[in-house]
């Protein structure tokens, strides 16, 4: 194998291991990796009324007590209703590598497993955060998913 394609492949895996391309919602910091089973590429297929699985790896920036999860959805500028379920919100309880409080500089893996369940079937714009005791965001993401009946 040329040194030329050894370079490619190289750079084809490191972009594969890295799990899903994902945006910055502005200043926010971003995570280390995102990763949605079954998605590498915007925008991910979600199967409404099925289970989505993902897991987000980000660094705290700051010491916190807890870190709340929050979302939103958008149809091209439209902002969309949607608030994270109750029993999602607290999201220390889905840290799977520690526990909170968080120390600033931690690295930790956040991974989260829910059934989908929307009236709406198409793709949106999905904003994505956690945010620290303070309210301040600890990342946030956008992404586009595509909502597909099953």
């Amino acid at each position: 194998m040329s040194t030329h394609y050894k370079i490619i492949f190289l750079l084809s895996l490191l972009q594969s291991l890295r799990g899903l391309e994902v945006r910055s919602c502005g200043s926010e910091p971003l995570p280390f990796q995102v990763s949605v089973d079954g998605c590498d590429a915007e925008p991910c297929k979600v199967v409404n009324k099925q289970k989505i699985h993902f897991e987000i790896d980000f660094k705290t920036p700051a010491d916190t007590e807890a870190l709340k999860a929050h979302a939103e959805a958008f149809l091209d500028n439209l902002q969309l209703p949607y608030e994270v379920p109750k029993e999602n919100q607290n999201a220390c309880q889905f840290i799977t590598n520690t526990e909170c409080p968080l120390k600033a500089g931690d690295e930790v893996t956040y991974e989260l497993s829910f059934t989908v369940d929307t009236p709406i079937i198409q793709t949106l714009d999905l904003k994505f955060e956690l945010k620290d005791d303070r309210n301040s965001s600890v990342f946030c993401i956008r992404t586009k998913v595509s909502i597909v009946e099953s």
